[in-house]
């Protein structure tokens, strides 16, 4: 006999959350990176944050990141869930320091560019 994964609703979530304060921090299984996952039955595994987001009716995106608003990586309340960007999961890592003692690159422009505002990087054409 095998063993059947429970329909998952947003009430079973929140069943399975402590509620601290405004945020429902997750108290079950943790992907090996820490964020909240569950059993669905029929798919396998699945991110929290992005089941939450399906019920309010506000879906991600496919290998679209969902960041919490709270800063809190166990918390799966829908107020605190938004669909994001990786640049911007990737400048909030860099902004947080994720890897003290490596140095920050610093990147600066040449001193020909007239207008610093405008000057981007740009890879050299290629000479074929």
């Amino acid at each position: 006999m095998t063993a059947h994964a429970p329909t998952i609703t947003l009430e079973t979530i929140k069943d399975r959350c402590h509620e601290v304060a405004d945020c429902w921090l997750w108290k079950n299984a943790t992907s090996d990176g820490g964020y909240p996952i569950v059993k669905v039955r029929g798919c396998g595994c699945r991110l929290v944050r992005r089941l939450v987001l399906d019920f309010v009716g506000t879906p991600a995106m496919p290998r679209q990141p969902v960041v919490t608003t709270c800063g809190e990586k166990l918390c799966v309340n829908p107020a605190h869930l938004k669909a994001s960007t990786t640049a911007a999961v990737s400048q909030a890592a860099a902004a947080k320091v994720r890897f003290p003692g490596w140095p920050v690159p610093q990147r600066s422009p040449p001193s020909s560019a007239p207008n610093l505002q405008s000057w981007t990087w740009r890879r050299p054409a290629r000479s074929d």
